[in-house]
């Protein structure tokens, strides 16, 4: 009798200690990786790459054509989902697991990039990602589905950069993720109009040929941030330089009849970095 309590304390306690060792287990088993391989120009496709190492090249100026990324040790059904934005094309559709974004033997360069995770590790964690542009280097981190890289603007996708990060583990994203061309639009105050309609880049805002002076400008350019992006002062008659004015503040006079004989305009902020006026 005493045994046989003997041999069931025994079992029991093996299972105690079996059931413990393979909830670690699962648990460990359960972190999940993320990995991606990128396709180049002139070179193929590389090895591949993970938790936030360089796939693609930098200062070699090789387009960065297509990608496929993997999300292992993942629990439940979780998938990693992705598109890329292709020179010609635009946006694909979305893939998963493994599967081609971009293009091969084509000579198309990826432009942008989403990348989002699915089912329980979306809740659990973020999937951050950023891009390195031709002549404009490493944006800012992307996460969760949103845009990295740049759109309508024609510039080539050279490396990319993806981690998985825990929601509650801080990260600095280091600016902005995406690139996109600015609106500028403009209007002036002339003598005997008033106000005259806002126009786009490279449309007149004045009179030619009247005779009419121009007396006050305002110019509209955020920046990818909705920030102010534009610097510009004036030269007036009697009144020499006035100060810097930012994207939509009058710059010059209303009611004075006083010309603008000069004007100085000069980018401002994070446009600085990529373009130039």
């Amino acid at each position: 009798m005493k045994r046989r309590k003997m041999t069931r304390n025994f079992l029991m306690m093996l299972l105690v200690f079996l059931f413990g060792f393979g909830v670690k287990c699962n648990a460990a088993t359960w972190t999940p990786a993320i990995s991606y391989q990128a396709h180049v120009q002139d070179v193929g496709w590389q090895g591949t790459y993970k938790d936030g190492q360089i796939a693609g090249t930098t200062g070699k100026s090789k387009r960065m054509e297509a990608l496929k990324i993997n999300l292992k040790n993942a629990s439940g059904s979780s998938i990693v989902k992705y598109r890329a934005h292709v020179q010609d094309i635009g946006w694909q559709s979305w893939k998963t697991s493994g599967q081609i974004a971009g293009t091969v033997g084509k000579s198309k360069q990826i432009e942008a990039i989403q990348i989002q995770l699915t089912g329980n590790e979306s809740s659990l964690y973020n999937v951050y990602y950023r891009i390195h542009l031709s002549d404009k280097g490493w944006l800012g981190w992307a996460k969760n589905g949103a845009v990295a890289g740049s759109i309508g603007m024609a510039v080539r996708a050279e490396a990319i950069q993806i981690k998985i990060v825990k929601k509650d583990q801080a990260f600095s994203t280091n600016g902005s993720a995406t690139l996109s061309r600015p609106t500028l639009t403009y209007k002036a105050h002339c003598q005997d109009y008033d106000w005259m309609g806002l126009g786009g880049e490279n449309s007149i805002r004045g009179t030619v040929g009247n005779a009419k002076r121009m007396e006050a400008l305002l110019i509209n350019l955020k920046d990818f941030n909705g920030n102010n992006g534009i610097l510009y002062r004036t030269h007036v008659s009697d009144i020499g330089w006035q100060g810097w004015k930012s994207s939509g503040q009058v710059a010059g006079t209303t009611g004075m009849s006083k010309a603008i004989e000069a004007i100085e305009i000069k980018l401002d902020g994070s446009l600085t970095k990529y373009f130039n006026f």
